[in-house]
């Protein structure tokens, strides 16, 4: 494994509910604190279409593709 990513992550947003899955750098499983979220305007309300998470363990990516559905994450 490579040591943890160093630096911060500009402009992410907080995690607010809990999520957990396994990373793909680290292969650890991680609770992010931190993402950023792909949305798609909609009249009932926004989309999201992709999530990434950075890893609690190694602060390395992980992008996760969402089904289209609004927007509970």
């Amino acid at each position: 494994m490579n040591a943890p990513l160093e630096g911060t992550w500009q402009h992410a947003s907080v995690v607010h509910r809990k999520v957990s899955y396994q990373c793909t750098h680290c292969g650890k499983v991680s609770t992010p604190r931190r993402k950023y979220k792909c949305v798609e305007p909609n009249r009932a309300g926004p989309i999201t279409r992709g999530i990434i998470y950075i890893c609690s363990e190694c602060n390395r990516p992980t992008f996760i593709e969402q089904s289209a559905k609004p927007d509970q994450l």
